[in-house]
């Protein structure tokens, strides 16, 4: 069954070509989210965050199984309905972004490595440290 444009969800997109680009956006997006919980350098939610953008345009169905996910969803939802991150993983960020600036100081011989790479976990940072703290939220 075709869905008419005038009964297409709201936010979806109504062009067969627009929605299969936001489905693979989005499951590109997924498999790499899912990609990062096995690999320190890929960033988990983030990506997902990602996903679940490009779903709201092709399919709320699986932007919706993302959000009920058991071990992805709470922190997609917290995000969404709060804007807010939890202390722990604020602490798991700006330690992961400090350990790769060291590495990549330590390991390069380029001159502009350090300056860039200090900009880049300097804003990372603030704009993670600065994001709603889940526990303020829910208390």
């Amino acid at each position: 069954m075709q869905v008419s444009r005038a009964q297409a969800a709201p936010g979806t997109s109504r062009s067969r070509r627009a929605r299969w680009l936001w489905l693979g956006l989005g499951h590109t997006a997924t498999a790499l989210g899912v990609t990062g919980a096995f690999l320190p350098l890929l960033p988990t939610t983030p990506l997902l965050l990602v996903a679940c953008w490009a779903y709201t345009r092709a399919s709320p169905e699986l932007r919706q199984r993302l959000l009920d996910h058991p071990r992805f969803g709470p922190a997609l939802r917290r995000w969404y309905e709060h804007g807010a991150i939890t202390r722990r993983a604020k602490a798991t960020a700006v330690a992961a972004l400090a350990a790769s600036w060291g590495i990549a100081v330590w390991t390069t011989n380029h001159w502009a490595v350090p300056y860039i790479m200090t900009a880049v976990v300097i804003g990372v940072s603030a704009i993670i440290l600065t994001r709603r703290t889940a526990e303020r939220v829910e208390a």
